[in-house]
């Protein structure tokens, strides 16, 4: 059950080339430093790992990029966070289908999912759209890999964390009580199909 004490924490999905390592960029905006590792180099900025860390107090974050445990063999240590969980993805790098959305998906489960990325494909908007249709919240923010990270980015992210715990707030299922005088129906926080925030008219 759901409970005050047991809020339903949104997911961070967090890439890392293209993301935080501006893999397109023409040269290396400053403030940038390498740091080598058994997969490649990787440049990274210590803002991000302050953002990030930052960012955790409202998300549960995860590692959502192709180098998987490497993420947490050296991105990690050099941004200042901890070991996070790592999404195993069981698809093929594609140019066409947003390739990562299934095992990213299957990891948020039932929990709001925002979800930083560079490689976005043109079904990512439909994919998103019905996860959201089935009352889970749901952000995709494309991110330029010629620029990475960016504190507009943060802010959304935060943006979209706090009206996830608004909408919890509102909704008593999400509270783990049940109120008379509310209709029964999904609720667009939690997902639950418990009474929502939305009052039955009369």
């Amino acid at each position: 059950m759901i409970t005050d004490s047991s809020p339903v924490r949104p997911v961070l999905a967090v890439d890392v080339d293209g993301m935080l390592f501006p893999t397109a960029a023409r040269r290396l905006p400053s403030g940038f430093q390498v740091h080598s590792g058994p997969w490649d180099n990787v440049a990274l900025h210590p803002d991000h790992g302050r953002w990030l860390r930052d960012l955790s107090t409202d998300f549960d974050l995860v590692w959502a990029s192709m180098r998987e445990d490497e993420a947490n063999q050296v991105v990690a240590p050099a941004l200042g966070l901890p070991d996070l969980p790592v999404i195993r993805f069981s698809a093929a790098y594609d140019t066409l289908t947003t390739y990562k959305w299934a095992d990213v998906s299957a990891y948020a489960g039932r929990r709001p999912l925002c979800w930083l990325d560079d490689e976005f494909r043109a079904d990512a908007a439909g994919l998103a759209a019905r996860r959201a249709g089935l009352g889970l919240p749901t952000l995709l923010l494309a991110v330029d890999p010629a620029v990475g990270f960016t504190a507009g980015l943060r802010d959304q992210a935060s943006a979209f964390a706090r009206r996830c715990a608004w909408m919890q707030q509102q909704c008593p299922s999400c509270r783990g009580c049940r109120r008379t005088g509310w209709r029964r129906r999904r609720c667009v926080a939690c997902g639950g199909l418990g009474v929502s925030w939305t009052r039955r008219v009369a």
